[in-house]
C-alpha cells in the first residue's frame, strides 16, 4: 500500500521530531542506556529505510533489525524475535512484510485473509509490497507471488507483463512496473485506480494508495489517477492539479488519501487527504533521502539519518523513539513509555486514550525525582514535593487534587494514582469522567521513614525501614512474606523480593491460566522485581533475567546480548532493563587506546589511586581513541568521568 524507501548504508541518525533527544552534542544517539521488549521498541542503530502503515510506523536499522511503534491492534508491531538480516520492509493496513538478505520473507500482524501466510516453496524474492489485506512479492525469477484477500481480483496477476522491476499494493488494487517503464494495474477499481492512463510516458516509480495511484515519470513529472480527492491540493473539484507544477520529483509515496513527493533538491511536498496535517510538511525539512506515507501520517528519512514524521499522532505513530542515555528510571504501561533522566527531565512517547491527549511531558517540567505510569496517564514527583500529572484529560486523573500536600512518593495502578504524603498519610484519586476529581484519604500511616512505595491492583504498598510490608486499603499481604527489600504489583498479582533474595508471589498463582504470581521452580536468588499487567520480570543475583506469565506480545522473551543490567521495569505488555555501560580497559600514560562505548566529548574527570585517594581532577577530552588530559603519572589508577548526560563512572587502569 505504501511506497517502500530505498536502503542506504551506515546512515547516522541526528535529529528526531516530537521526542527530544537529550544527549550531549557529541553523543551517539543510538547508545541507549536501556533496552525494551514487548509492545514498544527503541531505535538503537542507524536507520536505513522507513515504512508507514494504517496508524503505525516502522524503521529498518543498519544491522538488519526492524523497529516499530504506533498502533498495535492486530499485533502488527510485534516484530518476530528471530527476525534478522532484513533488507526491505513494507507496511500494510494491519500487517507487515519483511524481506531478508537471502530472499526469504516474514509476515506478521493481522492475518484474517491469510495475508501473513507466506506461501511455501516460493523461490527467493527481491521486492515486497503489503496492501490492506493482501501481500505481493517479486521473485528473483521475475514472477509475482500474491496471497491474502482474493476478492476484486487483486491477486489475479495479468499475463505478458514482461520483466517486472517494481511493485506496490493498495487497499483493493496492485501496481507493477516493468523494465520498459510500463505500468500494469489490477484489482478493485471503483475510483479508476486500476485504470492506467494511456500515453503517460515512461515510468520509473509507482505507488498505490487507498483508491488512487501515482507514477513518477523519467522526466521527473508525477501522474496520478483514481480518487480525485487524493489528486488535488484542495478537495474543491475546481482546484488546479498540483502535479502540473511538479517537474523535478525523485520519489513518491501514496497514503490512504494523500500523496507526498520528494524533490530533487531534497525537499518534500504533499497534497490531498483529510485535514490531519499529513501533507503539512514540517518547516525547514531538507536533505531528505526517502519518504513513506501511512493512513493519515507521513515520514521522511534524511541524509544524516534522522527520521521525521508528521500528521495524525493518536497512536504515537509520528513520535520516533530514539536512543536514550543518562537514564535514571523508566515507567511504562500499555501504550506509552516514560523516561526519567539523571538531570531531572522527563521524556515520553506512545499513545493514550482520548484522541489528542498529551503524552509528551509538560513543557518546562524539571527537577523530577520519581515517575509512575497508568493506562492513560503519567504522574511525576518534583524535588519540592509537588506532584504533576498528565494524559487523558477526560478522566480527571491529570488534575492533582487541591490540598494534596507535600508528596514523598508517587505510584500508579492501571486506573488510580496513589501518593504518600510527608506526614505518612496515603492519598488516592481515581477517574471521574466529568473531568474533575477529588482526593480520597485511604489511610494514615505512622510518620516513620518509609523506604519504598508501590501500587498493586488492590491499592498501595509501603516498605518500612525494617523491611515490613504494609498495604492500603485493600492490598492483601500474606503472613509469610517477612522482611521485604522490594515489591512490584500488576493487574492481578504482587511480587515481593525478600531481604534474603528469595521471591514471594501472591494473586494469580493458577497453574491452568497465566499463573503470573507463581514463581518458577529453580529461579534462584534475585536482586530486583518488576510486574507488567499480566507478566513478571526478575533480575537474578547472577545478572541474568527471568520472566513468565502472559506472552502475547513477547514481553517475557528476553533479548540476547543485553550485557550488564542495573535495574528492570515493566508495565502493560512491556518489559525493559536499564543497562550498565561502565567501561573497563587499560590505557597507557597518554591514554592512547581504543575505548569502545565511551562517547566523544569533554568530561569532568577525577583520577584516584586504588585506595580511592584523589590524585588529579580537571577537564579531559576523549576523541574516541585517546584522552587528552593534564595527568601523566605511572601506576594503576581509577578514572571517574562525568559526561553531559549525567554521572558516568568509568573504571580505567592507567598502566605504563
Amino acid at each position: 500500500m505504501f511506497f517502500p524507501a530505498s536502503s542506504h548504508s551506515r546512515i547516522q541518525l541526528a535529529g528526531i521530531v516530537l521526542l527530544p533527544l537529550c544527549v550531549g552534542a557529541a553523543a551517539n544517539p543510538y547508545e541507549s542506556d536501556f533496552a525494551t521488549w514487548g509492545n514498544r521498541r527503541v531505535l538503537s542503530r542507524p536507520v536505513t529505510a522507513i515504512s508507514a502503515g494504517m496508524m503505525n510506523s516502522a524503521a529498518l536499522q543498519d544491522d538488519g533489525t526492524v523497529v516499530q511503534w504506533g498502533n498495535n491492534w492486530s499485533d502488527e508491531n510485534i516484530v518476530p524475535n528471530d527476525l534478522d538480516s532484513v533488507v526491505a520492509i513494507s507496511s500494510g493496513s494491519y500487517h507487515m512484510l519483511a524481506l531478508r538478505a537471502n530472499g526469504t520473507m516474514a509476515a506478521w500482524g493481522r492475518g484474517d485473509n491469510d495475508q501473513t501466510k507466506v506461501p511455501q516453496n516460493l523461490g527467493p524474492a527481491k521486492a515486497i509490497a503489503a496492501g490492506s489485506y493482501h501481500s505481493v512479492a517479486l521473485l528473483m525469477d521475475g514472477t509475482l507471488a500474491l496471497w491474502g484477500d482474493t476478492t476484486s481480483g487483486k491477486t489475479a496477476v495479468p499475463k505478458n507483463m514482461g520483466t517486472i522491476v517494481q511493485i506496490s499494493a493498495g487497499i483493493e488494487h496492485t501496481l507493477a512496473l516493468n523494465s520498459a517503464g510500463k505500468v500494469f494495474a489490477w484489482g478493485g477499481n471503483p475510483q479508476g485506480q486500476a485504470t492506467v492512463p494511456t500515453g503517460i510516458g515512461k515510468v520509473k516509480a509507482i505507488a498505490a494508495g487507498r483508491m488512487h495511484s501515482m507514477a513518477l515519470l523519467e522526466t521527473g513529472k508525477v501522474v496520478t489517477w483514481g480518487d480525485d480527492f487524493a489528486r488535488r491540493s484542495d478537495p474543491n473539484p475546481t482546484a488546479p492539479d498540483i502535479t502540473d507544477t511538479l517537474h523535478t520529483v525523485k520519489a513518491i509515496a501514496a497514503g490512504y488519501g494523500h500523496c507526498i513527493a520528494l524533490l530533487a533538491n531534497g525537499t518534500v511536498v504533499g497534497w490531498g487527504g483529510t485535514p490531519q496535517g499529513q501533507t503539512k510538511i514540517p518547516t525547514g525539512l531538507t536533505n531528505v533521502l526517502a519518504i513513506a506515507a501511512g493512513h493519515d501520517h507521513s515520514m521522511a528519512l534524511k541524509e544524516d539519518g534522522s527520521v521525521v514524521a508528521w500528521g495524525w499522532n493518536a497512536w504515537g505513530q509520528t513520535t520516533i523513539p530514539a536512543g536514550m542515555t543518562g537514564v535514571k528510571s523508566v515507567a511504562a504501561h500499555f501504550s506509552h513509555t516514560v523516561v526519567l533522566k539523571n538531570d531531572g527531565t522527563v521524556v515520553a512517547w506512545g499513545y493514550v486514550e482520548g484522541g489528542n491527549s498529551p503524552i509528551l511531558a509538560p513543557a518546562g517540567l524539571k527537577n523530577v525525582t520519581q515517575i509512575a505510569a497508568g493506562e492513560n496517564f503519567t504522574v511525576a514527583l518534583k524535588d519540592n514535593g509537588e506532584a504533576v500529572a498528565w494524559g487523558d484529560t477526560a478522566t480527571g486523573l491529570v488534575k492533582v487534587p487541591v490540598g494534596t500536600g507535600k508528596v514523598k512518593f508517587v505510584a500508579a495502578t492501571r486506573t488510580d494514582i496513589f501518593c504518600m504524603l510527608a506526614d505518612g498519610s496515603v492519598v488516592k484519586w481515581t477517574p471521574v469522567w466529568s473531568g474533575s476529581t477529588s482526593a480520597t484519604e485511604v489511610a494514615v500511616a505512622n510518620s516513620e521513614n518509609w523506604k519504598l512505595f508501590a501500587a498493586a491492583n488492590g491499592g498501595a504498598l509501603g516498605i518500612k525501614e525494617n523491611g515490613g510490608l504494609v498495604g492500603w486499603p485493600d492490598a492483601e499481604i500474606p503472613n509469610t512474606v517477612g522482611a521485604v527489600a522490594a515489591v512490584a504489583g500488576g493487574y492481578s498479582h504482587v511480587l515481593a523480593l525478600k531481604q534474603s533474595g528469595d521471591l514471594v508471589g501472591w494473586g494469580d498463582t493458577s497453574e491452568t491460566s497465566v499463573g503470573v504470581a507463581r514463581i518458577p521452580a529453580g529461579t534462584g536468588k534475585a536482586t530486583a522485581v518488576a510486574a507488567g499487567q499480566l507478566h513478571s520480570l526478575v533480575l537474578l543475583e547472577n545478572g541474568s533475567l527471568v520472566s513468565w506469565g502472559y506472552d502475547r506480545q513477547h514481553q517475557t522473551q528476553i533479548p540476547k546480548g543485553l550485557g550488564k543490567i542495573k535495574s528492570i521495569f515493566a508495565g502493560g505488555w512491556l518489559s525493559g532493563a536499564i543497562l550498565d555501560r561502565t567501561v573497563v580497559t587499560d590505557i597507557d600514560s597518554r591514554g592512547s587506546q581504543k575505548l569502545s562505548g565511551l562517547r566523544k566529548g569533554v568530561y569532568s574527570v577525577e583520577v584516584r589511586n586504588l585506595s580511592g585517594e584523589l590524585a588529579w581532577a580537571g577537564s579531559a577530552a576523549w576523541s574516541g581513541t585517546s584522552w587528552k588530559m593534564g595527568f601523566d603519572r605511572a601506576g594503576a589508577w581509577i578514572l571517574l568521568a562525568r559526561g553531559p548526560d549525567g554521572v558516568v563512572a568509568r573504571r580505567v587502569a592507567i598502566v605504563h
